[in-house]
C-alpha cells in the first residue's frame, strides 16, 4: 500500500475513533434533553469533572483509568439525580432561556472552581494500561481511541437496548413522548426524570474514564466537548441516541479530516457540515429514537 494512502486511511480510521467518543458525549446530553427538554450546557464541565476525578484516582491509588469505569459511571448517576433534585427540577417550567442561564452558570462556576482548586495545568495519566498503537498493513491504530471507539460502542448500544425493552427505559420513552399523558397513565415523571439525568452524567462519567487515557486533563477540557455534543445532537436530531451516534461518526471523521489538510481548517470545516445539514434537514439524521 503506497505510504500516502496509509496516512489517509490512518487519519479516516482515527477520526471515527475519537468520533466514538464525541458520540458517548453526546448520547448523554441528547438523552436528558429527549426527556427533560432541559439544554445543560454544563455537560462538558461534568466531562471535565469525571476525568480530574479519574486522574487524581491514578495518582492517590495508582489506579488504572479504565479500572475506574465502575466508579465513575456509579459516582456520575449518583451526582446526576443530586443535580436533578436539588437544581434542574426547579428549572423544568421555566423559559428555554432561563434554563439556559442556570445551567450556563453551573458551567462557569465548575469550571472556576476546577482553576482554583487545581489551576490551568495540564495533568496526564503516565504509564496507563491501554497505551501506543499497533500497526495492520502499514496503518497504525492508536490503541487508547479503539478501545474508548470499543466501549462507546458498547455503551450507546446499552442505552438503546435499555430504552428498547427494559420497562424503566419504556417509560422514559412515554415521557419524553408526552409527560402529561405519561403521568396520567401511572408513571412516576420526576423518577424518570431523576433516571434520565443520572443516565446523561453516567455516559459522561464512562467518557471521563476513557478519554483520561490519552487526553490532557485541565479545567477547560470539557469546553470544546460541550461545544461539539451540543453540534453532534444537533446534527443528530434532539433526544436520539441513534442519531448522534451517527453524527459523531461523521463530526470525528471531518475533524480529522480538515485538520490533516490544514490545521486552521479543524474547526471552520467541522462547524461548515453543521450549518449545510441544517439547512438540507432541519430535524436532524434522526427525529426520534
Amino acid at each position: 500500500m503506497p505510504p500516502d494512502a496509509r496516512l489517509i486511511i490512518g487519519v479516516v480510521l482515527s477520526g471515527l475513533l475519537m468520533g466514538g467518543v464525541y458520540a458517548l458525549v453526546s448520547g448523554g446530553l441528547s438523552l436528558i434533553w429527549g426527556v427533560l427538554k432541559v439544554v445543560n450546557m454544563a455537560h462538558g464541565s461534568f466531562l471535565m469533572l469525571s476525568m480530574y476525578l479519574v486522574y487524581w484516582l491514578w495518582r492517590l491509588t495508582g489506579l488504572d483509568p479504565l479500572l475506574t469505569i465502575p466508579i465513575t459511571v456509579t459516582l456520575f448517576f449518583l451526582l446526576g439525580i443530586c443535580v436533578q433534585k436539588g437544581i434542574i427540577r426547579h428549572i423544568l417550567e421555566a423559559s428555554l432561556v432561563n434554563q439556559i442561564f442556570v445551567t450556563f452558570g453551573m458551567w462557569m462556576l465548575m469550571n472556576n472552581l476546577a482553576l482554583m482548586l487545581w489551576k490551568a495545568d495540564f495533568r496526564t495519566v503516565s504509564n496507563p494500561l491501554v497505551a501506543g498503537g499497533f500497526g495492520i498493513m502499514g496503518v497504525r491504530f492508536s490503541l487508547p481511541k479503539l478501545v474508548s471507539f470499543a466501549f462507546s460502542i458498547l455503551a450507546t448500544c446499552t442505552i438503546w437496548l435499555f430504552l428498547q425493552k427494559t420497562k424503566i427505559g419504556i417509560a422514559i420513552r412515554a415521557v419524553a413522548q408526552d409527560r402529561k399523558a405519561a403521568w396520567l397513565m401511572g408513571i412516576d415523571v420526576n423518577r424518570i426524570y431523576e433516571v434520565s439525568f443520572g443516565l446523561g452524567l453516567a455516559a459522561v462519567g464512562l467518557a471521563g474514564s476513557l478519554l483520561a487515557n490519552f487526553f490532557s486533563v485541565y479545567p477547560y477540557v470539557g469546553d470544546i466537548f460541550h461545544i461539539f455534543a451540543l453540534t453532534i445532537v444537533t446534527l443528530g436530531g434532539f433526544g436520539s441516541i441513534s442519531g448522534s451516534f451517527i453524527a459523531g461518526l461523521i463530526i470525528g471523521l471531518a475533524e480529522a479530516v480538515s485538520a490533516f489538510i490544514n490545521p486552521a481548517l479543524k474547526y471552520l470545516v467541522v462547524f461548515a457540515i453543521f450549518l449545510i445539514i441544517l439547512l438540507l434537514k432541519p430535524e436532524g439524521l434522526r427525529e426520534a429514537l
